[in-house]
């Protein structure tokens, strides 16, 4: 579509001397920096998105016509094309999130392009005074338990702020066994230890921020 079947003109862009649109198939250099290409690529991303998210969404409401479809769960912000994309086929956009802080500018960025309520479908905080290793798995490990639920609080505090957030899910029930999951993760995510004890302080703080959350969200947006 870009190079309008010009094969000359894709010679002249790659450097190349195909005779033939086939011949991409081949090539292994790497893309130059050119408007066209980055062009290309944009429209690649878009149709792939298309793709992949008509397909699911077809799919979801064969078997299911009466309920939400809530996204994909990002890992990371998603290029331009695909949140212009998913918009058509999701009811809330969801995205998972292991820094210190809330994204508030990633958020607000997804819902101006798409205008759909959002979820922070996992987060967590893990602390080395849990005796676990903390090496495998996501985020910074903070030292104590006490700075987990101080994190968690601010997190949340943070999410409540913004009127397009419908919900977050932590990340996870229980503790991962300090020999590594089935992919080596061996870290402080739970609300209670590998044997089911809690974490009286973490365990408190959701009590007190759930309990809160619809209040809190409603006075602040």
């Amino acid at each position: 579509e870009v190079f309008t079947d010009d094969v000359a003109l894709l010679d002249e862009v790659l450097g190349t001397g195909f005779d033939s649109f086939d011949r991409l198939l081949d090539y292994t250099g790497k893309l130059p920096d050119h408007l066209l290409i980055a062009e290309a690529r944009s429209r690649f991303l878009s149709r792939y998105a298309e793709r992949y998210f008509s397909v699911c969404h077809d799919a979801v409401k064969r078997a299911d016509p009466n309920h939400m479809i809530l996204g994909c769960r990002f890992a990371v912000a998603p290029p331009r094309e695909v949140l212009e994309t998913v918009k058509d086929y999701v009811d809330v956009v969801s995205i998972n999130n292991y820094s210190l802080t809330a994204p508030t500018g990633i958020l607000r960025h997804v819902y101006e392009v798409t205008g759909k309520p959002m979820m922070v479908t996992e987060f967590s905080f893990k602390a080395m005074d849990s005796g676990l290793p903390n090496t495998k798995g996501a985020g910074i490990p903070l030292k104590t338990q006490r700075e987990r639920a101080e994190h968690c609080k601010r997190y949340i505090d943070t999410l409540l702020t913004l009127p397009f957030i419908l919900g977050y899910h932590w990340f996870q029930y229980m503790d991962q066994p300090k020999e590594g999951r089935f992919d080596g993760e061996n870290s402080n995510f739970g609300l209670v230890k590998i044997d089911d004890e809690p974490y009286r302080l973490l365990v408190e703080t959701f009590k007190q921020i759930n309990f809160n959350a619809e209040k809190t969200h409603l006075s602040k947006t």
